[in-house]
């Protein structure tokens, strides 16, 4: 289950194929934090699928704050998008994007036909698809005189934090460090005995 500092996220995934009266449904689910990252997936299938009939997708981003997105891209309305949707949502995976391409067959499916052909196509890349629980990451910078520069590795290290650079100038000394978000009261409460130490969250 999703906590509030943990999800469930793709590991591997791959195309897999759902046939169904002649069309061809083509589906995989990527991960995708954001809506930039949906877009960049969804280029990479149409470039790998350039003449498919329909690029169909579905997305659950931004984990904690949970954004729900779904398209049919010329289908009948609600036909794709949210079938692709509700098995995302059933499989309990945040912060990704499932796409389906269809190749039309030359049959039409109807309603209840294509709801059933994309969710059907939607499972079917979740069962071929590997997760893992990712642990949400937030990003601090920790300031100090030059002096004290040792303060900030102290810091860093009873917490067991990723120092992602540091920085020195006239004045002060500067370090970006990378911790889980189950780990933000330990470094606001670290910080209540190093006074010295300034903290600015990115």
């Amino acid at each position: 289950m999703n906590s509030k500092h943990q999800y469930k996220g793709v590991q591997n995934s791959t195309w897999v194929l759902h046939k169904d009266k002649g069309s061809k449904f083509i589906a995989r689910v990527f991960s995708a934090n954001n809506s930039e990252e949906v877009k960049e997936k969804l280029l990479q299938s149409k470039a790998e699928y350039p003449d498919a009939t329909h690029w169909c997708w579905a997305a659950i981003t931004n984990f904690p704050n949970t954004e729900l997105k779904s398209n049919d891209n010329g289908e009948p309305n609600g036909t794709a998008g949210l079938p692709i949707l509700r098995q995302l949502q059933s499989a309990e995976v945040n912060n990704s994007i499932l796409v389906v391409v269809r190749y039309f067959g030359g049959t039409k499916l109807g309603t209840r036909g294509l709801i059933d052909a994309y969710g059907a196509a939607a499972l079917l890349a979740l069962q071929n698809c590997t997760f893992s629980f990712i642990t949400l990451q937030i990003r601090a910078m920790l300031e100090c005189t030059l002096e004290k520069e040792n303060l900030l590795y102290a810091i860093a290290n009873k917490l067991g934090l990723e120092i992602v650079n540091t920085n020195y100038n006239l004045l002060c000394a500067e370090m970006t460090v990378q911790l889980a978000k189950s780990k933000e009261r330990d470094l606001l409460f670290i910080l209540e005995q190093y006074y010295e130490v300034k903290c600015k969250w990115l």
